[in-house]
């Protein structure tokens, strides 16, 4: 007697279970493999993407891009390498900021100072920007930020604001040393002072010139 078997549901349900299997190895979106190789350091996977036209400025899930990626790893060639492919200097996302005040804030100063030369806006505190340091019921000094690190950020002291008597000695906002008057900090010296000493950060230098001293 012959079989009236009908094997075409067979079929198709075996192509179902392998589609099933299969699709996972291609979920994964173009946006998040880019972040996640600039993030792992992977230059040559970065490359190739770009090479293939993958978007420079992709981002993942939580809006990091490829360059804030490579950033939070501290892979300065990868930078370089989305630099160059043109990657959004500025964009910023929450928690992070831009890929510059994300550098500052890890202590990158390389990478930061790659960023301000390709033309990435400042943060306000960055190399070369003006910040104050005024607990002293609004007295205090400013200064041109020439050196950072995770928590310091390193002075040249331009302008004594006030303290004309001298402003008590701070262990960290002063490094131990006064402010103003016959012995303490004056124009020309330089400081090294915790960040969160800083009162305010991108100021104009030109502001400056009206403030008494």
């Amino acid at each position: 007697m012959e079989s009236s078997i009908n094997f075409r549901p067979l079929k198709y349900l075996l192509a179902v279970c392998v589609a099933l299997v299969l699709v996972p190895c291609h979920a994964q979106t173009p946006a998040v493999s880019m972040v996640e190789a600039a993030r792992a350091g992977q230059i040559e996977t970065v490359r190739t993407m770009l090479q293939q036209g993958a978007d420079v400025n992709a981002r993942d899930a939580q809006g990091r891009t490829p360059l804030i990626a490579a950033v939070m790893g501290n892979h300065a060639e990868v930078v370089k390498q989305l630099i160059a492919a043109h990657a959004e200097l500025n964009h910023a996302t929450r928690g992070t900021g831009t890929a510059v005040e994300l550098a500052e804030r890890m202590g990158e100063p390389d990478i930061a100072a790659m960023l301000l030369a390709a033309g990435a806006r400042p943060s306000g505190e960055s190399v070369g920007d003006t910040v104050c340091v005024r607990p002293w019921q609004g007295e205090g000094f400013c200064g041109t930020v020439k050196a950072f690190s995770i928590r310091a950020v390193q002075l040249d002291v331009t302008k004594v604001i006030g303290c004309g008597s001298g402003c008590a000695a701070q262990k960290e906002c002063s490094a131990g040393k006064p402010v103003g008057g016959a012995s303490g900090l004056q124009a020309g010296d330089k400081v090294t002072v915790p960040s969160w000493c800083l009162t305010q950060t991108g100021v104009n230098p030109a502001q400056l010139n009206g403030v008494q001293k």
